[in-house]
């Protein structure tokens, strides 16, 4: 039988608690990296630039709050992430451009 519109909350989670499954997961990756940060930074030193902005970016998305956000030139971490390939690769060669000269 469903509750009366408006009665107080019993059981579950309280409201900001964090979801233990999350934090399980988000503590095993965090001792995966630690446990293999030099074989990782080996694997991105052999990628090209763009190639490692990409996974960094969507290891930022696995760690980062999704809230969070990281002014880039008047765009935001987040409206980048949400670009799609072919606007971030224009964006990043635009970079590149202005860091050559």
């Amino acid at each position: 039988m469903a509750a009366k519109k408006g009665h107080p909350k019993y059981g579950g989670r309280k409201k900001g608690t964090s979801n233990k499954v999350n934090v399980e997961i988000r503590s095993r990756l965090k001792l995966f990296i630690e446990d293999n940060i030099d074989k990782l930074q080996k694997d991105l030193d052999t990628l090209q630039p763009f190639q490692m902005l990409q996974i960094m970016l969507k290891m930022f998305d696995l760690v980062l709050p999704k809230n969070f956000n990281v002014e880039m030139n008047d765009v935001t971490l987040r409206d980048f992430i949400a670009l799609p390939v072919s606007e971030r690769t224009a964006v990043l060669e635009k970079i590149e451009d202005e860091k050559d000269n």
